[in-house]
């Protein structure tokens, strides 16, 4: 998050300034950065704390060998809800001029790169002008009162906080998923939509490519190359055969990994190892 705000464009992060931030500068983009500069490193002082760590990525397990040399790690594994495995699977969509894009949001925070997604909406606005972007989560806009950069995130769809069966539903109905986030330690959306063979465009960063094959499962872009993303969503929604071969194939992992009884055995073993 903090190299991210040093790195945003100027004009960016004065679109997330209004009154309010100059009167609580608790509210602008670099006070939250240097927030969560800060908790990071309260949290690497417990992570070192720990003789035992159980992990679902590659990619977090490198960054704790690093932080915590002498830890033992273990490899587990996650459980999705179960409507997501008796969920129907995801049918091509003949594109229109509407197509839909969904994605989710645990909250407006810069990380997860929403902002990104809807300079990819702009560039597809041309081609597809009552295209759609729907977006689940805790995200709020059009408050004045909320911080700048929510009310930066406008022009979309928000569903707001929805339950399982909603989402599957917002999921078998949308042309592709789009996971636009800059950092990912294990990402349930992305695994969700993937086990009922929606076929996804995901930024290329942490533990994200381990959940998706690139160019068999998901299709990458680099996470500040929005116009490639745009590039790729497009792709998707006009190429049928690809697009279900994506979802067929990482429907076939999930459905491996994922898969309920393995899970809860690796766990069992993690325990039996500790006792």
């Amino acid at each position: 998050f903090f190299r991210l705000w040093v790195r945003a464009p100027f004009t960016i992060i004065l679109s997330c300034i209004y009154l309010k931030e100059f009167l609580l500068p608790n509210r602008n983009l670099y006070s939250k950065a240097h927030y969560f500069k800060q908790r990071g490193l309260y949290e690497e002082e417990f992570l070192k704390s720990f003789s035992h760590i159980s992990t679902q990525s590659n990619w977090v397990r490198n960054y704790i060998r690093i932080k915590n040399p002498n830890a033992q790690i273990y490899n587990t594994k996650i459980i999705l809800r179960q409507e997501f495995y008796d969920a129907d699977i995801w049918k091509y969509k003949t594109p229109n001029d509407s197509p839909i894009i969904f994605s989710s949001c645990s909250a407006a925070i810069p990380y997860k790169g929403m902002h990104q997604l809807i300079k990819m909406a702009k560039i597809l606005k041309a081609e597809y002008p009552n295209i759609q972007i729907r977006i689940a989560g805790a995200v709020n806009v059009g408050n004045k009162l909320l911080d700048g950069y929510s009310i930066y995130l406008n022009n979309i769809i928000y569903l707001g906080s929805i339950n399982s069966v909603q989402i599957v539903s917002e999921l078998q109905n949308c042309n592709v998923c789009v996971i636009p986030s800059y950092i990912e330690t294990y990402c349930l959306a992305l695994a969700e939509a993937l086990i009922i063979g929606v076929p996804c465009v995901v930024s290329y960063a942490g533990a994200l490519p381990e959940t998706a094959v690139p160019n068999e499962e998901a299709l990458f872009y680099n996470s500040n190359d929005y116009i490639q993303g745009a590039a790729l969503i497009k792709k998707i929604i006009n190429n049928k055969e690809l697009a279900i071969n994506l979802g067929t194939n990482a429907r076939s992992r999930r459905l491996i990994e994922n898969d309920i009884e393995s899970v809860l055995n690796t766990q069992m073993n993690i325990y039996n190892q500790l006792v």
